[in-house]
C-alpha cells in the first residue's frame, strides 16, 4: 500500500515536495514488497528447496528489472512521462491484489 501511495503521489504531484514524498514512499514500499514476496515464495515449498527458491526468486526479479527499462522507454515514447507513475501504481495494486489473494487462499486452506 505504501508503494501504491507513493506511485500515485508521484503521478499526481503538483509540487516538488510532493514528488519527494512520493519518491520516499515508493522507495519504502519497494523495500517492503521484495522481501514479502520472497517469504511467500519460500514458504510455498518444503525446506529442502528454500535455497533454490530464493535463488530463482532473485534471478527472476532481476530479470524483470532488466526488461522494465526498455518497456518504460517505450511507454514514455507513446505516453506522457507522468503516465509511468500511473502504470507503476497499477503494478503496485496488482501486487497487492496478488498478496491478498495468496493470504486469503492460505487462510482458507489452513484454518
Amino acid at each position: 500500500m505504501i508503494l501504491l501511495a507513493g506511485q500515485l503521489s508521484l503521478f499526481l504531484a503538483t509540487s516538488q515536495w510532493l514528488s519527494v514524498l512520493g519518491a520516499i514512499a515508493s522507495g519504502i514500499g519497494y523495500s517492503l514488497v521484495f522481501p514479502a514476496m520472497g517469504i511467500i515464495s519460500m514458504n510455498a515449498l518444503p525446506v529442502q528447496f528454500k535455497g533454490r527458491v530464493i535463488g530463482l526468486y532473485s534471478a527472476f526479479f532481476d530479470g524483470s528489472l532488466a526488461i522494465t527499462g526498455p518497456i518504460v522507454g517505450m511507454l514514455v515514447a507513446k505516453f506522457d512521462a507522468d503516465m509511468i507513475y500511473l502504470f507503476g501504481a497499477f503494478g503496485a495494486a496488482s501486487s497487492l491484489g496478488l498478496l491478498l489473494s495468496i493470504h486469503y487462499h492460505d487462510s482458507n486452506r489452513n484454518p
